[in-house]
């Protein structure tokens, strides 16, 4: 049975339409922050997010002779804060040759850890460095505060940290092997003293493909196994790779092929850069493929999600040459991809936000898209977060080859925050955006079902009781534009769907 619902409201005020993904003023000068951390050549490589909305970055910078691990620490309005560190920055020399900060978390405690890695003199070896809250090194964490490992016998390199929740720290990145790059994690007790419970001694290698694979974004499940993305080489080209781990590191068996899954987007090179998990589990990656924003959703036993894009996979094209290098989720569902796109002339930051099915999101930007532009050199954006208060900040360095400094950019994100609930196989809303009317379709018949519309502020618009049916058509002709949550309660079950209204 099909029925019409009459969906008017007694509105005589109209609202302005809402567009989203502006620069945010109230951050930094017109939405941006440049930081020049020693004068010369310096790059942000990622952020986290502390309790109190403090941003603090990882990244590395040059002293005229070789890199440093460099971290700042900002204000919620972007400025320095000059409780942490010189003037809210910090730069530490691991040994005598380069050292690199590219992923950086916080601890219950405050304590910062950092992790990356650092030129022994004839390879690299993972490294991390852990902080106090004021910036200074904590002396109670390996020696002095840094850590360093090797794990082959060629050199190593660590992409990307997590901490597990009884304080345990996993550095995940690759080994390089007398064959090739491999998949290669480490496990430290909070002390920074080596795991030997995980894998062989503390330390995991991973084969995926005949050679040069690599982790570089690492994610912990509520169940304390490990998801790592990274890539893969197959002998032909380079293909999404994900491996999931044991809580002892041991492959988990019942993930994709022994634990392991490799995706090939296109007949090019596909490099997965970043992954984040859902709050259903779900696994979402984001890369490159054929010079394009690339993307893929995977179930949690591993394999594809086909409710998200085409057969699990979405290509999105900014500018000419563009590559996602983040990714984080909105409390709502909605998937930030993050990074750089080419205007034809130079780098700029590129962001797309994308709705749960994997669509671009209109209310976002244009097309669901942004493009960030700092000045006339190249931009290039390696990490992206989401503040409490849901607006999106961007990070990764600007400015010419030799002279580049830490770029940080904020976005407003809209009234975000209602996680659209088992939407996607239970009820179906369309069209969405919506101009006039829309329809609601349901899997299955409801049996005393309730529908309610609410606004931005929460409040119920409209309700009605719906009872065996399949689908419902409701007019919204008379309904300012915005958004608006459609809520269907089935007695047991609550679904939840975001709705945009547009008047064309």
């Amino acid at each position: 049975m099909k029925t019409q619902l009459l969906f008017i409201f007694l509105i005589v005020s109209t609202a302005a339409k809402a567009q989203y993904g502006t620069l945010d003023p109230t951050f930094g000068i017109g939405g941006k922050v440049i930081t020049d951390i020693g004068g010369a050549d310096d790059k942000g490589a990622s952020i986290a997010i502390q309790s109190d909305g403090k941003l603090v970055i990882a990244g590395f910078g040059y002293n005229g002779s070789n890199n440093d691990v460099a971290v700042t620490r900002y204000q919620t309005d972007g400025s320095l804060d000059s409780t942490f560190g010189t003037n809210g920055k910090v730069t530490t020399a691991i040994g005598s040759y380069h050292d690199y900060g590219l992923s950086v978390a916080i601890q219950p405690d405050s304590k910062i850890v950092v992790g990356g890695y650092s030129h022994n003199g004839l390879n690299n070896d993972f490294a991390l460095l852990r902080y106090m809250s004021n910036g200074n090194l904590d002396s109670t964490f390996g020696t002095n505060g840094i850590v360093t490992t090797a794990i082959g016998s060629y050199g190593d390199n660590a992409n990307s940290i997590a901490l597990q929740a009884d304080g345990k720290i996993i550095a995940a990145g690759f080994s390089d092997t007398s064959t090739g790059d491999f998949f290669a994690l480490a496990r430290y007790n909070s002390n920074g003293s080596i795991d030997t419970t995980f894998g062989d001694a503390g330390r995991v290698i991973t084969h995926i493909g005949l050679s040069d694979d690599q982790i570089n974004s690492i994610k912990l499940q509520s169940d304390g196994k490990i998801i790592a993305g990274g890539y893969s080489y197959n002998g032909n080209d380079w293909d999404f790779a994900l491996v999931r781990y044991n809580t002892n590191g041991s492959p988990d068996t019942s993930f994709g092929t022994n634990g392991i899954v490799t995706t090939d987007i296109g007949s090019d090179d596909n490099m997965l850069y970043s992954i984040a998990l859902q709050s259903d589990g779900k696994i979402v990656g984001a890369g490159w493929a054929g010079l394009q924003f690339a993307g893929a959703r995977y179930n949690t036993d591993g394999s594809l999600d086909n409710s998200f894009g085409s057969a699990g996979i979405v290509i999105a094209i900014i500018g000419v040459n563009d590559e996602a290098d983040a990714v984080a989720i909105q409390t709502d569902g909605s998937i930030i991809f993050a990074g750089i796109s080419h205007n034809g002339t130079n780098y700029d930051f590129g962001l797309i936000r994308l709705q749960t099915d994997g669509s671009a999101d209109s209310t976002f930007g244009t097309g669901g898209k942004v493009v960030t532009d700092f000045g006339n050199d190249n931009d290039y954006c390696l990490s992206v977060a989401i503040q409490s208060d849901n607006k999106i900040v961007a990070v990764g360095f600007s400015g010419p080859n030799n002279g580049r400094d830490f770029a940080l950019a904020r976005y407003t994100a809209g009234p975000v925050g209602i996680l659209e609930i088992n939407a996607t196989d239970a009820m179906l809303v369309y069209p969405n955006p919506v101009s006039d009317n829309f329809s609601i379709q349901f899997k299955n018949n409801l049996v005393n079902g309730q529908i309610k519309i609410l606004n931005i502020l929460g409040e119920t618009v409209f309700e009605n009781t719906i009872t065996h049916q399949s689908e419902i058509t409701i007019v919204v002709k008379n309904i300012p534009h915005g958004i608006y949550i459609v809520k269907v309660f089935d007695g047991e079950k609550t679904y939840c769907k975001k709705l945009i209204v547009e008047h064309y």
